[in-house]
């Protein structure tokens, strides 16, 4: 087992292919400036109020959003979806700014920080294409979490799923196209 701690920027992130791990990655302009000073000022915060406070923006839409936009959320899942042959994928969300992900990496040559930061590439290269931008599209970190022994995955695939029910763009899960919660994409998890 290739197991390795490892930070990029402020973050610290773990990589293992034997692991079962829940990722975010948000666009750039999905949480106020003010609030990720606040957040860097109060680095002392326990991981789990952090992504609280983070979580809280989820909802909101704010920015640009521009995964809210067909064009740009298939291709950002084409994307994922395309890299498969790297991880399993156990439960995915694409919200109009962030997305969830439960995968656990095939390969220790192929790390998290790896498949995300292509994902963001790729889609970022596309958006600006798109919307005739130039520049950042994503935040430069992204979130991730690998299971231990006492977590739940059904509680963690109930969290990504319930996502649009929670910012009430769906009455029900399984509606939100995005979504490993609608049935067109159960042949593409390996849950």
């Amino acid at each position: 087992m290739s197991t390795k701690y490892y930070y990029k920027r402020r973050l610290p992130h773990f990589n293992s292919p034997d692991l079962i791990q829940f990722v975010t990655f948000r666009l750039g302009d999905s949480i106020p400036k003010k609030a990720l000073v606040e957040l860097q000022r109060n680095r002392q915060l326990l991981e789990n109020n952090q992504v609280r406070i983070l979580e809280k923006y989820d909802s909101l839409g704010i920015g640009q959003c521009y995964l809210r936009y067909h064009d740009v959320a298939c291709y950002l899942l084409n994307c994922i979806l395309m890299g498969r042959e790297y991880f399993h994928l156990f439960a995915f969300v694409i919200m109009p700014n962030h997305v969830h992900l439960l995968l656990q990496t095939k390969h220790s040559e192929k790390s998290i920080g790896y498949l995300v930061g292509t994902w963001k590439r790729m889609s970022a290269k596309y958006i600006n294409n798109l919307f005739v931008t130039d520049g950042p599209i994503w935040m430069r970190e992204f979130y991730d979490h690998f299971l231990r022994e006492d977590d739940s995955m059904s509680s963690f695939v109930d969290y990504i799923e319930n996502n649009p029910v929670t910012a009430s763009l769906v009455t029900e899960k399984c509606l939100w196209e995005y979504s490993s919660a609608n049935p067109k994409w159960k042949n593409y998890l390996d849950y």
